[in-house]
C-alpha cells in the first residue's frame, strides 16, 4: 500500500509545520488509526461527495467498536487467537504480574535486610540493568538463530533463567538455616542478582514479542493501535494482580511465598512459545549460524547496541560495587551524551528524534524512590510527624490504584485521543506528569496537612491517579509511533534499541538520584524486620 510504502514520510508529519494530504477513502479508511493521531498537522478529506456524515459515537463505541465488529473480533480476527494468547501469556503472565510482583517485593526485602535508602535505590539500579541491555540480546537474535529459531530458543532459555531465580529467591528469604549462615549464596548482592535474573527474562521475552507485533503491526496497517491497547491491557491487568498480593505478604513476612507463585508464572510462557504460537519461522538449514549479511548491511545499529549494552553492564557494576558518587556522574552523563550522538549516526533521521525526545523524559525524571519510598513505609521512630504507610496500603492499594488508572489511560488513548496530534498529546501529558510529581515534595514538607489534607488522600491522589493517566497517554503514542517506523527484517534490533535507551534512562535516572542521595545526606534507620516463623 502507498502508505506503508513511505514511512518517512508518514514521521515527517511530527517535525515539520504544514502538510496538505489529498487521500482516496480506500487510502484513508487503511491509515486512519495511523494518520489520525496526527490531527491538525494534516487534513484529510474522509468522505466522497455523496457519502452521509455518520452518526456521532461515544467514547466506549469508538473504543471498542460497535456489536457487530467488536474490538475483541477485530483484534482476534486480524492477528489470529493463538498469536493474541501468546502475547497474553507474556504481558499478563510475565511482564505486567511476575515482573511487577518481583519489583514491589523488592523494597519490604532490602529493609527486612537492613539495607539504607541509597544503596536501595543503587541495588534497584542493577537489578532493571537488563532492561537498558536489551538492545543486545535484539541484535543477538536477529545474528544468530538459535537452534533454527529468531526467538523461540531464546525465550524458552531465558524463561528457564527466571524460574530458578524465583526458586532461589524462594529458599534464600525463608529457610533460616540458609538465611542466617552467611553463605554468600545469600548476600545482598547476591539476591540483587537472583532479582536481576527474574528481569533477565522479562527484558528478553518482552523484546522477543515486540519484534513480532511490530512486524505484525506493520502488516496490517488497517489495526491501527489496537494490538498495542491490548498488550498494554494486559499489562496493566498484571500489575493490578501483583499489587493485589504483595502488600499483605509483606506485611505478614511472608514474601517467599510470593516467588513460589513467581517461579510457575515464569515458566508458563515456554508451552505456547514451543508450541510455535509466537509465529516463529523455523529458519532453513542453509540459512542457520551467523548472519554476517545483516551485520555488513546495518553495521551502525548493532554498533550501537554493543556499546549501549557496555554502557549499561558498566553502570549496574558501579552500582553493585557501590563506586565513588562522582564516577557514577561522569558516567551516567559521558554515557548519555555519546549514546544519543551515536543514535543520530546510527539511525534514520526521525527516529533518533524521537529517540532523543524519549530519552530525555526518562533522564530528566531523576529517580529518588530510594529516599522517597522510605520516607513514606518509616515508623514514628524515624520520621515522628510522616505518613507512617503499611505496606498493605503502600504496595497493594497503592498499585490496585495505579493499574486501574492506568486501564483507564488505555481506555483514553484508545477512545477519545486517536486524533490528536502527537504534540498535543506529549505536552499535555509532560504537564500533568509534572504536576502530579510535586506531590511528594507537598507531602514531604506536610503542606498538605497544614490545610487538613490527608496523606493518604494526597498520596493516592497524585501518583497513583494523575500520574498514571498522564504516562501512559504519553507512552502509547510513542509506542505506536516507533512501531510503524521500525525498518522489515529488524524490528527486533530496531525496537530493542529504542527501548533500550529509555530504559538506559531510568538507570541513569536511579544513579543520578543515588547521587543526589548521597549529597543531600539522605539517612534513614533501617531496622531489619522479623522473617516469617
Amino acid at each position: 500500500m502507498a502508505m506503508r510504502a513511505s514511512p518517512p514520510l508518514k514521521a515527517k508529519f511530527l517535525f515539520d509545520e504544514k502538510y496538505e494530504l489529498k487521500a482516496t477513502p480506500i487510502l484513508v479508511s487503511q491509515t486512519a488509526p495511523l494518520i489520525g493521531t496526527l490531527g491538525d498537522t494534516i487534513r484529510v478529506d474522509l468522505m466522497d461527495d455523496g457519502d452521509q456524515e455518520p452518526p456521532p459515537q461515544s467514547c466506549w463505541d469508538k473504543a471498542c467498536g460497535s456489536s457487530d465488529s467488536s474490538y475483541f473480533h477485530r483484534v482476534g480476527d486480524t492477528f489470529g487467537w493463538r498469536f493474541v494468547i501468546m502475547l497474553t501469556s507474556v504481558y499478563f503472565g510475565v511482564k505486567g504480574t511476575l515482573i511487577n510482583l518481583v519489583s514491589l517485593a523488592k523494597l519490604p526485602y532490602y529493609r527486612q535486610a537492613g539495607i539504607g535508602p541509597k544503596q536501595y535505590q543503587q541495588y534497584d539500579v542493577v537489578t532493571k540493568a537488563p532492561w537498558a541491555v536489551k538492545a543486545w540480546f535484539g541484535a543477538m537474535s536477529d545474528l544468530y538463530p538459535w537452534g533454527g529459531y529468531a526467538k523461540r530458543t531464546y525465550m524458552t532459555a531465558v524463561s528457564v533463567v527466571g524460574a530458578a531465580a524465583c526458586a532461589l529467591l524462594a529458599v534464600a528469604t525463608n529457610v533460616p538455616s540458609i538465611w542466617q549462615s552467611g553463605s554468600p549464596l545469600v548476600s545482598v548482592p547476591a539476591i540483587t542478582l537472583d532479582f536481576m535474573g527474574v528481569n533477565l527474562q522479562g527484558a528478553v521475552v518482552d523484546l522477543l514479542a515486540e519484534g513480532r507485533y511490530t512486524a505484525a503491526m506493520a502488516q496490517a496497517p488497517l489495526s491501527g493501535s489496537d494490538l498495542v491497547s491490548w498488550v498494554w491491557a494486559c499489562v496493566q491487568g498484571g500489575q493490578f494482580v501483583s499489587a493485589a498480593l504483595v502488600g499483605f505478604a509483606a506485611d505478614s513476612h511472608r514474601i517467599h511465598v510470593l516467588f513460589l507463585g513467581a517461579a510457575i508464572l515464569a515458566v508458563q510462557v515456554i508451552p505456547f512459545s514451543e508450541a510455535g504460537w509466537l509465529g516463529d519461522p523455523r529458519v532453513a538449514p542453509q540459512d542457520r549460524g551467523f548472519q554476517w549479511g545483516k551485520l555488513r548491511a546495518n553495521p551502525r545499529v548493532f554498533v550501537l547496541a554493543f556499546l549501549m549494552a557496555l554502557c549499561g553492564v558498566a553502570l549496574a557494576v558501579c552500582n553493585l560495587l557501590d563506586a565513588p558518587w562522582q564516577w557514577m556522574l561522569s558516567l551516567s552523563l559521558s554515557a548519555s551524551v555519546g549514546l544519543c550522538a551515536l543514535a543520530f549516526w546510527a539511525l534514520p533521521l526521525v527516529l533518533a528524534k524521537c529517540n532523543l525526545y524519549l530519552y530525555l523524559c526518562s533522564v530528566l525524571y531523576v529517580n529518588i524512590s530510594g529516599a522517597v519510598d522510605y520516607f513514606y513505609v518509616a515508623g514514628p521512630s524515624c520520621v515522628p510527624d510522616g505518613p507512617h504507610f503499611s505496606f498493605r496500603y503502600y504496595i497493594t492499594y497503592s498499585s490496585v490504584v495505579q493499574a486501574a488508572f492506568g486501564y483507564l489511560g488505555v481506555l483514553l488513548f484508545q477512545a477519545c485521543m486517536r486524533k490528536w496530534t502527537f504534540r498535543q498529546v506529549l505536552w499535555t501529558t509532560v504537564v500533568l506528569e509534572v504536576a502530579a510529581g510535586m506531590v511528594d515534595l507537598v507531602i514531604v514538607k506536610r503542606w498538605n496537612t497544614k490545610v487538613g489534607v490527608p496523606d493518604a488522600f494526597m498520596y493516592m491522589l497524585g501518583y497513583n491517579m494523575v500520574f498514571q493517566v498522564a504516562s501512559m497517554l504519553n507512552f502509547m503514542p510513542s509506542v505506536v509511533l516507533v512501531s510503524k517506523l521500525c525498518p522489515p527484517k529488524l524490528e527486533s534490533t530496531v525496537f530493542a534499541v529504542l527501548a533500550g535507551f529509555q530504559n538506559f534512562g531510568g538507570m541513569v535516572s536511579g544513579s543520578l538520584g543515588a547521587c543526589l542521595i548521597h549529597v543531600l545526606g539522605i539517612r534513614t534507620a533501617a531496622v531489619p524486620l522479623p522473617t516469617a516463623e
